[in-house]
């Protein structure tokens, strides 16, 4: 695996272990065909079923306060604020333990991949085989597109997965593996589930993070009953239509009459009188 794709995964594991704070790591080179927005102002997607877990026997490990801002939260919700082009606005509100909240305001553009909330939404449509963003250095690429169900509603979703080890040669080596786990809606582009992992294998020392979020509710479909249809407003102007109908083919009827009546008097011949 060439080092250009080593470091795209290094960065997409820490946009996973930071959450919506960096960017992606290769600009545009050129431009995408057919990449669009899927998603429209006030659209919003609540995450939960956050977990996270690491685990280390290094004596300077020191904990990333994104893990631990993670493990403290309940939700986190993303609201479509403005939309210019392939680019989307959306604000981050996230819920912690405490009741408290944080606010912060988000970019991606779902063509080229820029901004600092990469991986959140991609462009609505693109399928299995297709890069996830167009123009970068190292694209990564969409496995598979597949049922799975979310928020209540069986979903058509890109899947990509991808894992990747490699190792760092210092005076004690590193080796290191990255999974990577995302899954987003094909027709909306939103993403609907994300885990991954990461192992670092330091001499004896032993460092490992997970951490998984998924789409628990959102504007975007509904998994509640079908609300009953009303028609009442078209039943009654279908039966008015009827009315009419059968007033004019009435009209008709008559006038087709009266009319072959006065065809009959006018042709008919006049009577003879015969005496006897």
């Amino acid at each position: 695996m060439s080092r250009k794709t080593v470091l795209v995964v290094h960065l997409l594991s820490l946009m996973l272990l930071s959450g919506i704070t960096l960017s992606f790591a290769a600009f545009a080179s050129s431009v995408g065909e057919g990449r669009k927005v899927g998603v429209e102002v006030g659209d919003w997607g609540i995450y939960g079923d956050i977990n996270v877990t690491w685990s280390s026997n290094d004596p300077k490990f020191e904990l990333d306060m994104s893990l631990i801002l993670a493990n403290n939260t309940v939700w986190f919700k993303h609201v479509v604020t403005d939309i210019m082009s392939t680019v989307i606005h959306f604000r981050n509100v996230t819920h912690f333990r405490d009741d408290t909240e944080s606010t912060n305001n988000v970019w991606i553009d779902v063509e080229v991949g820029q901004g600092n909330g990469t991986l959140m939404f991609v462009s609505a449509g693109i399928n299995a085989g297709d890069p996830l963003y167009e123009g970068t250095a190292e694209p990564v690429f969409i496995n598979e597109t597949l049922s799975r169900t979310y928020a209540g509603v069986e979903r058509e979703v890109n899947h990509l997965d991808l894992t990747t080890t490699y190792r760092i040669d210092t005076d004690i080596p590193q080796d290191i593996q990255i999974s990577l786990d995302y899954h987003w809606d094909k027709i909306t582009g939103i993403l609907t589930e994300r885990q991954g992992s990461y192992v670092n294998q330091t001499g004896n020392y032993l460092t490992s993070w997970y951490r998984s979020d998924v789409l628990i509710e959102t504007s975007l479909w509904s998994s509640g009953p079908i609300p009953p249809v009303d028609d009442t407003g078209k039943s009654y102007l279908f039966w008015l239509l009827g009315v009419a109908l059968i007033a004019v083919l009435g009209v008709l009827f008559l006038y087709r009459r009266q009319r072959t009546k006065r065809k009959v008097r006018k042709y008919r011949l006049p009577r003879r009188r015969y005496h006897l």
